[in-house]
């Protein structure tokens, strides 16, 4: 399956370990990297409102509620771990039903029709959560199908952060060192932060979006009009494409280790352009986890996605040996340019795509 449209990735590519032992190579490097101390990390590292005219902020006016406690804690106690294990299991159950039922809704459970719709898949870095402020780092999209692949992605450095309480600015500092290495006061970048809030609402709201004259990615062209105008000769005025709620409002997939601080960051960056606007995407139902679309959209196929994926989305996102690939990779190529040369996996460009594709080979079978 191509996994990539427009790409010749037709099949699994440097994984050196065969598709056969991905599952027992992940395990171990995600065991020995996550569970390791911070040299070892090193180590392996080494190796209907018109939202256009959003009203800008300057840095220096925002007022952070220091009590502002959305994304994850400095210190987490073993209770909070044991609530937030019975908060992400709840949202799993919900997300996975309401995965199912969206989909079956739309497609009365038509395997070729289940292949046409595009989903959204997003990852972040940030700068950790600092005293309730989770500043992010890097922000990257994927839009997919299970026909195409991935057809369109986006994605961007985001920056740069002001803070002015050195205690605060130094562990932020600290977390990019031991992560992503994105400095705050970043330059340059490849959208700034208001486009890149125009990058997420004009695919997480298309419709909208194109009624204010936002186009981007796939809904920048003309030939989408010409195809919504014939499709919905068909289907009314329902997108035959897009799972969508009563609003026009899609939800997208995050990776379930960064829920929180997709919430967090999202909310942050709105806070930190005055945005007031119920249609960004930075609350809980506006988000499915990676792990529960994967079963639901398994439920809609009459069948089990493969077992070994839920650990493979799990190890994203997180440091990883240099020399680490996934199948579908070549040189380097999936990551940000920032990351490219070393490789570094705490890269939110690389992260999108990887797990696109374990979504993408975990139901494979299942499409046959």
């Amino acid at each position: 399956m191509n996994y990539w449209s427009g790409h010749n990735f037709t099949q699994p590519l440097s994984w050196p370990y065969g598709i056969k032992g991905l599952k027992k190579k992940m395990s171990a490097e995600h065991s020995d990297v996550v569970t390791g101390s911070s040299r070892r990390r090193r180590r392996a590292e080494q190796r209907s409102e018109d939202f256009r005219r959003l009203p800008l902020v300057a840095e220096d006016e925002i007022e952070e509620d220091e009590f502002f406690t959305v994304g994850q804690p400095i210190n987490t106690t073993e209770n909070e771990s044991d609530c937030l294990d019975q908060l992400l299991a709840g949202k799993f159950d919900d997300d996975r039903k309401k995965v199912r039922e969206a989909i079956l809704s739309q497609t009365d459970g038509c395997t070729e029709k289940i292949k046409e719709l595009r989903f959204l898949l997003a990852a972040v870095q940030t700068f950790g959560n600092v005293d309730g402020m989770c500043l992010m780092a890097e922000y990257a999209m994927n839009e997919f199908n299970l026909r195409d692949g991935v057809v369109d992605r986006f994605s961007t450095l985001v920056g740069p952060w002001q803070i002015p309480n050195d205690i605060q600015r130094n562990r932020a500092e600290f977390h990019s060192n031991e992560t992503h290495r994105i400095p705050l006061t970043i330059a340059s970048t490849q959208y700034d932060k208001r486009q890149l809030v125009m990058e997420i609402l004009g695919r997480c709201e298309p419709e909208i979006a194109r009624r204010q004259g936002i186009r981007v990615g796939l809904y920048s062209d003309e030939k989408e009009d010409i195809d919504d105008r014939f499709n919905r000769l068909f289907v009314g005025d329902k997108n035959p494409y897009l799972l969508a709620d009563e609003e026009g409002r899609r939800w997208v997939i995050c990776l379930k280790q960064e829920y929180r601080n997709m919430l967090a960051a999202t909310q942050h960056l709105a806070r930190s352009l005055g945005l007031d606007y119920s249609g960004f995407p930075c609350s809980e139902q506006r988000y499915v986890l990676a792990d529960a679309f994967l079963a639901g959209l398994a439920d809609c196929l009459q069948g089990e996605a493969l077992s070994e994926a839920g650990a493979w989305l799990a190890a994203l996102g997180k440091h990883l040996p240099e020399e680490f690939a996934t199948p579908w990779e070549r040189s380097g190529e999936l990551f940000c340019s920032r990351h490219r040369v070393e490789r570094n996996s705490c890269c939110a460009t690389v992260t999108a795509s990887r797990a696109t594709f374990i979504i993408l080979y975990a139901v494979e079978q299942l499409l046959k």
